[in-house]
Formats: C-alpha cells, sequence, structure tokens
C-alpha cells in the first residue's frame, strides 16, 4: 500500500480491494464478517470463491450421500430447495436495488451472533458426526441412520446458506433458507428422538433401518363409530357451498367477534374431537396443533402485532371467483374425499390406509379451525399468513408417508378390494400434487410477498 494511504484515506477503491483479496488466504478471509477499515458492504460483500466452510459441509454431504446413509426423500429435498431458490429469487423475492449495497439483519460484529452459528456448528454438526465415527466401530447401524439424516440436511443448509449470501439474491432469499430446512429437519430429529428411546437394550440394539415410526392399532368402539356417521357425513359436513363462502368468507372472518365461530369451524372442530378420540391421531400430530396455537399468540405479540387503529386490508379479494373456487376444490381433495376414503376403510377393516390418511384430515380439519382463529380481529396479516404455510409444511410429510403406505401394500396380503386400494394410491397422489402446489406455487410465492407488503405499507413498524 502507498504512503498516501497509510497517512490519509483509509478507504478502498474496488479494483483495490480485489487485488487484495487475490493475495488474501481464503481460509482467513471468509471470517471477516463485516467492513474491514472503512470499506462499505458494495466491497466486502463480493466474493468470488468458495469459503472454507462451505467446502467443509460439501464434503460432508458428498461423504454421507456416497456412504448410503442418505434417503431418497432427503436428498431430493435438497435439489428440489435448490431449484425452488431461484424459482422465488426471480418471482417472488427479486433484487429490487443492488444487495451488496443491503445492510445485515443483524450487526455482524456482535459477540451474540458470532457465538450462535458456531454454538449451533458444534452441537448439529461437529458432535453428530463423532457420534456416527463412534456408530461406526460399536456397530451401531440404527444410531448412525437416525443421526445422519439431521447432519446432511444441516451441512447441506450451511452450503445453501452460502449460495444466498452471495450478491444475487435479496434478504428475503437468506431469510428462506434457514427456515426452510430447519422446519424440515426438526421432523429428523424427532425421528432421531423416538429411536434412540426405542432402543431397548444390548440384546435389541442395532435393529432396523427402516426410519418410519410405528403405528398405533386402531380400535374404533361401536358407539364411536355411529357417532362418527351420524354427526360427520362427509358430503354434509365438509362441504363449501358457493353461498356460504360468498357470505362468510373473508367479510364475516375479519368482523367476526373473538368468541363466536363460523359453522365450517364447527364442523373441522368435530372432526378433530372425532378423528382424537377414535385414536387416530398420533402425539405428535396434537402437540403440534397445541404448539402452533401457543406460537401463534406469541408471534402475534412479539413480531407481528395488530395495530387497532388500523384495519389490515384483505390480500384478495373476497368476491374472486377462481379463489373461491380454489377453495372448493381443497376442501373435496383434501377433506370430503380423505373422510369417505376412511369410512370405507371401516368397513374393509383396511386399518392401514385408516392410520396413513387420517393424519392428513386431522392436521387440515386443524388448518381450517385454525385460520378462522386467525381472521378474527385479534391477528394482523402476516399471522393469517403464517397458519396455512404452518400446517401445509407439515402436512406434505404426512402425505408423504401416506404415499408409502398406500404403494408399500402387497395386493395378496391385502384384505380389502382392488378397487379401493387404486383409489387410496390416486387420492393420495392427488394430495400430495394440490398441497405441493398450493404451498410451493401459492403460498410462499404469491400470497407471502403481497400479504407482507400490504402489512407493512399500511403499518408503520418500529425498528429494532
Amino acid at each position: 500500500m502507498s504512503s498516501g494511504d497509510e497517512a490519509g484515506d483509509p478507504k478502498i477503491t474496488e479494483k483495490e480491494y480485489h487485488e487484495l483479496k487475490q493475495s488474501e488466504d481464503p481460509v482467513t478471509s471468509a471470517f471477516k464478517l463485516g467492513p474491514q477499515n472503512g470499506q462499505t458492504f458494495k466491497t466486502v460483500h463480493k466474493h468470488n470463491y468458495i469459503p472454507f466452510w462451505q467446502l467443509n459441509c460439501l464434503m460432508v454431504m458428498v461423504v454421507l450421500s456416497a456412504s448410503g446413509l442418505v434417503s431418497p426423500q432427503d436428498f431430493a429435498f435438497v435439489v428440489f430447495s435448490i431449484i425452488y431458490l431461484f424459482f422465488l429469487s426471480k418471482f417472488a423475492f427479486p433484487k429490487l436495488t443492488d444487495p451488496m449495497e443491503e445492510p445485515p439483519v443483524f450487526n455482524p460484529e456482535s459477540y451474540l451472533v458470532r457465538l450462535g452459528p458456531l454454538f449451533g456448528g458444534i452441537i448439529g454438526i461437529v458432535i453428530p458426526i463423532a457420534y456416527i465415527f463412534e456408530g461406526f466401530i460399536e456397530g451401531d447401524k440404527e444410531g448412525i441412520r437416525a443421526a445422519a439424516p439431521h447432519v446432511f440436511l444441516l451441512a447441506s443448509q450451511v452450503f445453501m446458506d452460502g449460495v444466498a449470501f452471495s450478491d444475487r439474491f435479496s434478504t428475503p432469499i437468506r431469510v428462506f433458507v434457514p427456515v426452510f430446512y430447519n422446519a424440515k429437519r426438526i421432523f429428523t430429529l424427532v425421528d432421531w428422538v423416538k429411536r434412540e428411546f426405542s432402543k431397548a437394550g444390548d440384546q435389541e440394539y442395532g435393529g432396523s433401518a427402516s426410519g418410519v415410526g410405528p403405528t398405533s392399532d386402531i380400535s374404533l368402539p361401536k358407539e364411536q363409530e355411529q357417532e362418527f356417521k351420524e354427526h360427520h357425513d362427509p358430503i354434509s359436513s365438509s362441504k363449501l357451498s358457493p353461498k356460504s363462502q360468498k357470505n362468510q368468507t373473508q367479510q364475516s372472518t375479519t368482523n367476526r367477534k373473538p368468541g363466536s365461530f363460523s359453522f365450517r369451524q364447527l364442523n373441522a372442530l368435530a372432526v378433530i374431537v372425532v378423528l382424537s378420540a377414535s385414536g387416530m391421531v398420533s402425539p405428535q400430530d396434537l402437540a403440534f396443533v397445541l404448539f402452533s396455537i401457543a406460537y401463534m399468540y406469541f408471534i402475534s405479540k412479539v413480531a407481528f402485532p395488530i395495530q387497532s387503529s388500523i384495519k389490515d386490508p384483505a390480500v384478495f379479494s373476497p368476491q374472486n371467483k377462481i379463489l373461491r373456487l380454489y377453495v372448493l376444490l381443497g376442501a373435496i381433495i383434501g377433506l370430503v374425499l380423505p373422510i369417505a376414503y376412511i369410512f370405507e376403510g371401516i368397513f374393509e377393516s383396511d386399518k392401514q390406509g385408516i392410520s396413513a390418511a387420517s393424519p392428513h384430515v386431522f392436521l387440515l380439519a386443524s388448518q381450517v379451525f385454525m385460520e378462522g382463529l386467525a381472521f378474527s380481529d385479534q391477528f394482523s396479516t402476516p399471522i393469517r399468513v403464517f397458519v396455512p404455510v404452518f400446517y401445509n409444511s407439515r402436512r406434505i410429510f404426512t402425505i408423504v408417508e401416506w404415499l408409502t403406505s398406500e404403494f408399500s401394500k402387497d395386493y395378496a396380503e391385502y384384505g380389502g378390494s382392488a378397487k379401493r386400494l387404486y383409489l387410496g394410491r390416486a387420492l393420495a397422489i392427488a394430495n400430495m400434487a394440490f398441497w405441493s402446489f398450493n404451498l410451493f406455487g401459492f403460498l410462499l410465492p404469491v400470497y407471502l410477498p403481497r400479504a407482507f407488503k400490504k402489512y407493512y405499507s399500511t403499518h408503520k413498524v418500529k425498528e429494532y
């Protein structure tokens, strides 16, 4: 550096910055999180190399994949996340301004910001990798297969975080990656915990490597069955008529008092109660619903408070016929037909089909009930977006299990009719296609950006 630079302005030009970068060690420069010596974010955010921690994570991904410890579902999830990240960056959250001028969400010089990822890396990657290595030595195949999905997904998340923080993507995309991967890893962690606590001792150690949790036997007493038939006719209780939608959707829900429930909510609540009382709902799904209620109230107070003086405008017009038909189609595919499928399974004693379809019906009915709560005057627009995104993300995994169960049925050992076998598979495929499009084609790229735009344009939110 020249003597003039030492005595005068500490700022460097972009050309000088790139020349300096070429002479720096990439390992040390990768950990420089903020501007140094008066540099701006425009210069410090330009990285033309893969940092050391990204290379390590890429190596972990390759080794786990080559070892056969990664399921096709997890590998497909990572591939899909890459494609969907570019899709959202083009259509939902494009680069409006130069992202290099965007300041970070948190101060990169904060010790808490630095210690948080370090602590997470030790707990989430370093210690589980050591656990996997020890499992190879002790022959603990079950423990290895339980821990490997979490390590693979977290390593993939770290790698994708590096991609998202390049100058090609905006801030919402950088938020999307950890949220998307963390939501997926929660379920792998639940599966890991279940398999660890299911180890009965040394004699049964190193059991199956299927990764599918146990399904409880279904006992439906005659009285409960009769009550289910009388009060939950799938045609009358779950079908959404266009007239009722026209009078009770956006206009009635936004102005409804907190203590009253709509007819659609009461039907959904009845389905929730009957399925829970019949033993068709797992403790995990029930805990998920209870957690969603508590978390919805939490973020409504902390993150997205309601402004009493200003009413949030509707994201879409309640008179939109296409939207009403779309909701009606979702109710038929997601509730009416699966409930009818469960009824038929009771008559044909298809316990496997009932246990596979019930979680999806329970969670969708819970979603309908929670959406009614979210559209009351107590919650803001982002909370109304949170409910369908949160539940739809969870139900994707239940539908995957439903699909797996339907296609794993052996016709030779199957007790039901061939018609029911093919109808069950077709219904599972239809739900997978519809709700995947609903989440990845409508809620995230269309509904979410519009809702946040209306919320932040209507209210002046305090900056912390």
